[in-house]
């Protein structure tokens, strides 16, 4: 079976890394007022300036240093001794050592294998597989139009699937 993770917020703690940057930039950490939105600004709150100084550091950083979610790395390992497992992540544009950083991690993290089955694309929806799990569920609805009904689509982080426990119970075959 072929299973497409995303990376960020479902392998890579983006949004502890996306604070760590905020303060370091703004020398205060951000207060979190919206859990309900995606957008790390929205979720944020933050002003037009704080923006501004924030994205100069985001856009300037590479990625290698984010903290895995808990329990990816095993789960990944899990996953790849009985998948055909792919990460499929979006470039942070208009980063330029976004992928370079991405790929480090993820060879440092999980071995050249890994890394070598990245696949940066923009519209996740037009690689295919079998599952595909993103923490955002618009791409997850994205990919599964027009598929066949017997493609799985998981929502990372929803109530259904809050964990990679869960989510490897999910995928099925696995026991935590």
């Amino acid at each position: 079976m072929r299973i497409l993770l995303d990376v960020d917020g479902v392998i890579c703690d983006y949004q502890a890394w996306w604070c760590d940057l905020a303060e370091k930039a703004l020398g205060r950490r951000p207060t979190l007022n919206r859990p309900d939105r995606y957008g790390m600004h929205e979720r944020y709150n933050t002003d037009a300036e704080d923006r501004a100084t924030i994205d100069r550091l985001v856009y300037t950083t590479a990625p290698d240093r984010m903290h895995p979610m808990p329990g990816a790395i095993e789960g990944v390992r899990m996953l790849t001794r009985r998948h055909d497992v792919h990460f499929v992540t979006t470039s942070q544009y208009p980063n330029p050592l976004w992928e370079y950083g991405r790929r480090a991690w993820f060879h440092r993290e999980l071995g050249a294998d890994a890394s070598m089955r990245l696949c940066f694309v923009y519209h996740k929806r037009i690689v295919d597989g079998d599952v595909f799990v993103d923490d955002l569920e618009s791409n997850v609805k994205r990919w599964l139009e027009g598929r066949n009904t017997w493609r799985r689509g998981i929502v990372f982080g929803s109530p259904t699937c809050p964990d990679w426990s869960a989510l490897l119970r999910q995928i099925g075959g696995f026991t935590c």
